[in-house]
């Protein structure tokens, strides 16, 4: 179809347009080399499988917003056929009326299913300009430059195909299934067969597929190419696991400067769409706290891109600029629960919170920054190894009055009951570990607790970035385990139940670990624990008891249908993907019916507590157990149950401040042991 000089033309586009592409694009390669060195390159069959399935089915981009996504999805399927479309269309100006697929029917098939994503990508066009430049959602940038010009390069190309295409069946040479062809044939150019406007049209097209594609290393619709990359090397070890620091051979301890990141993480950075709905999900962010978990994605770029040049020449010893306070601020990274609400939402399966982590170790063990009340906090470990600074020797204290004996005096048990620093030592959860005693020894399970040998897990220590102290209290602990030949444990903090399992296993403690959700459900498989036929009106009656309050004052509720609500602790749900046990157990247990909250499982609210927020101050925005208390007090339910006693502290406190006195909150052990 092209003429000579036309051919010649074409031939000197395309060469630029191909290093007009490919140059950012090995900038960024060489970027990632300059990277740590982080091992992802196990398990490639999972890998591939894992990462074809998110990208082809797109189910990361319907989770969240259903009407966008969808929307979504056509875009990125047109994207992925019209690379196939183009290619014909291209060979199509060399060659007169060649296709691809010949005269075989699934060409027919073939053309109208691009006639119908053509058309679907312009209704996507229109929402997405209506939805981002009209109603404005809060995680989108508004304005945004890069989104409106990639919005005008979509459109742009969707209907010069369907022009192009309709002037080719007015010229003369049918397009079999082109429906929209025909309709445009007929309607627009009804006859004309000028080769001038064919050869325009064509020329239209191919310009505006170069021009998109040369724009897309350049913005953030890089995700379009990193993306599915990124979800290749996707995090394939537990999400509560926070990588060690090796004290012995590394130099600089966390993430001081933009090198010190990994090649990962700057990855994870050109992969995001900055979208926001890490953001619609963060517990800091929706408190009014400074804290995007996007941003944090989106300054590893921008700072990194602008240093390319110091970056790819510079000399041993020498080292960009500090990146806290700079581009990343105090109030920020110390705003995070670490909840891994932004991870478990995000399309491109970024990973915030080791960003965050890692600049918190920096401000730690290097520069000695960090938020006053964690002076304390640290003290309190390096000698009580307790946050609460309670005398270590009183840790057993709680057993007082109970046959609960110790690997010391028993010398072996199958089970270690871990009890943990806010089951030894506050009043509140001492009820947690006394509950969670009467439900072993009801079941005969052989166990033993380690008394005032144990040591804090060391999980406030590594979430606050002193992986020095943590390291020592795990070490400490492995060392009591292997004293006694410890093979199973069971706890009831998430908290310690993460650590215990999944963090332990770097420094040899490997060990069957049991959050006490999971063992009271293997009883109940076992036929070790059975389920009572208590009635609604004991069950109400012993909650009260619990929970300190006159039967006579719930008289009037006795007759009325009571509810149950659960809040999924962070560290047992999102990060560890136990959700339906504790759900299961309730339902088991009690004939009151459960009501969900308004964010439940994995979009459950946090309680506040995580990544040693327990031992700070919240002096910004809203506090964010208040918010979750006030959901659970839009559920109408008579009892929350829980399974983590920092969530029982802080759903607790947040209760107190509102007055609500009307509320049982309860752990899973104490709901359960009421019905002895």
């Amino acid at each position: 179809m092209l003429n000579g000089s036309e051919i010649m033309l074409f031939i000197f586009v395309l060469s630029l347009a191909f290093f007009a592409f490919f140059d950012p694009l090995i900038l960024k390669i060489k970027l990632l080399a300059i990277g740590k060195k982080e091992k992802r390159f196990d398990r490639i069959g999972k890998r591939f499988l894992s990462s074809s399935f998110r990208t082809f089915s797109q189910t990361c981009t319907l989770k969240e917003r259903l009407i966008t996504g969808l929307m979504h999805f056509f875009v990125f399927w047109a994207f992925v056929l019209f690379l196939l479309a183009t290619t014909n269309h291209l060979i199509e100006g060399f060659i007169k009326n060649f296709f691809i697929f010949g005269n075989y029917k699934v060409g027919f098939l073939f053309t109208l299913l691009i006639d119908s994503l053509a058309f679907l990508v312009l209704l996507s066009c229109g929402y997405f300009a209506v939805r981002r430049y009209i109603f404005k959602p809060e995680g989108l940038t508004v304005p945004s430059p890069e989104s409106a010009t990639v919005l005008f390069f979509l459109y742009t190309a969707m209907v010069t195909y369907l022009l192009f295409e309709g002037m080719k069946i007015s010229s003369g040479d049918p397009v079999r299934g082109a429906y929209l062809g025909e309709i445009i044939s007929s309607q627009i150019f009804s006859g004309n067969n000028s080769q001038f406007l064919l050869h325009f049209l064509w020329w239209a097209h191919i310009l505006t597929i170069m021009g998109f594609g040369i724009y897309i290393p350049r913005s953030k619709h890089m995700h379009l190419l990193a993306g599915p990359i990124n979800l290749f090397f996707q995090n394939l070890e537990p999400m509560g696991a926070i990588k060690p620091i090796d004290f012995e051979n590394e130099e600089r301890f966390g993430i001081k400067y933009i090198e010190d990141f990994t090649w990962k993480d700057q990855l994870d950075s050109y992969a995001c769409a900055e979208c926001g709905r890490c953001q619609d999900f963060c517990p800091a962010y929706n408190s009014e706290k400074p804290l995007s978990p996007k941003d944090i994605i989106v300054k590893i770029k921008k700072d990194l891109l602008p240093q390319a040049e110091f970056l790819l020449t510079k000399k041993n010893g020498e080292f960009s600029r500090p990146l806290m306070e700079r581009t990343f601020f105090h109030d920020e990274i110390w705003s995070c629960t670490t909840c891994a609400a932004c991870e478990v939402t995000c399309p491109m399966m970024n990973e915030h919170i080791s960003k965050i982590i890692g600049l918190r170790q920096s401000e730690v063990l290097m520069e000695g920054r960090f938020p006053p009340e964690l002076i304390p906090a640290f003290k309190n470990l390096e000698t009580n190894f307790n946050p609460w600074g309670v005398g270590f020797t009183s840790r057993k204290d709680w057993t007082e009055g109970m046959n609960v004996k110790t690997f010391a005096e028993k010398g072996d048990a199958e089970y270690l009951l871990w009890i943990g620093c806010a089951g030894s030592y506050d009043e509140r959860n001492k009820k947690i570990s006394k509950a969670m005693v009467r439900i072993l020894a009801k079941a005969g399970v052989d166990f033993a607790i380690l008394g005032n040998e144990e040591k804090c897990c060391g999980d406030p220590a590594r979430r606050t970035g002193n992986e020095y102290l943590f390291q020592n209290l795990c070490q400490e602990n492995i060392k009591t385990f292997n004293k006694y030949r410890i093979k199973k444990i069971i706890t009831f903090c998430p908290h310690g139940y993460n650590t215990l399992k999944n963090e332990y296993p770097q420094f040899g403690g490997n060990h069957e670990v049991f959050h006490h959700t999971e063992f009271i459900s293997k009883l109940l498989s076992e036929g070790r624990l059975s389920i009572p036929q208590t009635s609604q009106r004991n069950q109400r009656s012993q909650i009260n008891q619990i929970n300190g309050k006159n039967e006579r004052n719930q008289i009037d509720e006795i007759n009325q249908t009571d509810y149950i609500t659960y809040h999924d602790p962070c560290y047992l749900g999102r990060h560890n993907e136990i959700y339906d046990i504790p759900r299961e157990l309730i339902k088991k247990f009690s004939k009151e019916p459960l009501r969900e909250m308004k964010h439940y499982k994995f979009h459950s609210l946090c309680c506040g507590a995580g990544g040693g927020r327990m031992w700070m101050e919240e002096k910004i925005g809203k506090r964010i157990n208040h918010m979750r208390a006030e959901e659970a007090i839009e559920s109408k339910a008579d009892t929350i149950i829980t399974a983590c006693p920092f969530c029982m502290t802080m759903l607790s406190d947040a209760m107190k401040d509102k007055g609500i006195e009307n509320i049982s909150i309860l752990d899973l052990a104490e709901f359960i042991s009421k019905t002895d």
